[in-house]
């Protein structure tokens, strides 16, 4: 049995891990359009940041209840950062030799809309793998459409 492609190390996921897990945690962490939320003014079409009073306290000052996505072209990396502990924070690169992070803003039907208007996100990541021995360099691209929970409208659908 082959080893892992030469080009990932860990903690870096493999590219057909990375869509999903940016999917979950999106999905799951907009849990109301009121205090948790996709923060607009952190959010655009290469990354997102999005709060979710996990516990249920008082704050959004726990592990995982204020993160970030973020694609870094130059370094080629799709990044986790979590704003806690205050006040640096904790990154992890989730994946590398991305070429591409392209976040689309979508309303109930599927058109166009803004980071505070969204019912759905479009999540989709490119990447160029190298040739292996017997494999081509080829482009992968994935994509996924990820619900928010409790957006207005989609809460009305379930």
């Amino acid at each position: 049995m082959a080893g892992p492609p030469s080009f990932l190390t860990p903690p870096v996921f493999p590219v057909g891990a990375i869509e999903p897990v940016v999917s979950v945690l999106v999905g799951q962490s907009v849990v109301s359009r009121t205090a948790d939320q996709v923060v607009v003014a952190d959010s655009a079409t290469a990354s997102i940041r999005i709060r979710a009073n996990l516990n249920n306290d008082a704050s959004l000052g726990q592990s995982d209840e204020d993160i970030r996505f973020i694609f870094q072209p130059a370094n080629k990396a799709i990044v986790r950062f979590d704003n806690s502990p205050a006040p640096n924070g904790t990154s992890v690169v989730l994946a590398s030799n991305i070429t591409g992070l392209t976040l689309t803003y979508l309303d109930k039907a599927g058109g166009a809309a803004t980071p505070a208007t969204a019912e759905r996100i479009r999540i989709n990541v490119s990447v160029n793998l190298p040739a292996g021995p017997e494999q081509p360099a080829s482009v992968v691209g994935l994509v996924s459409d990820v619900a928010l929970r409790n957006a207005p409208d989609t809460l009305q659908q379930f």
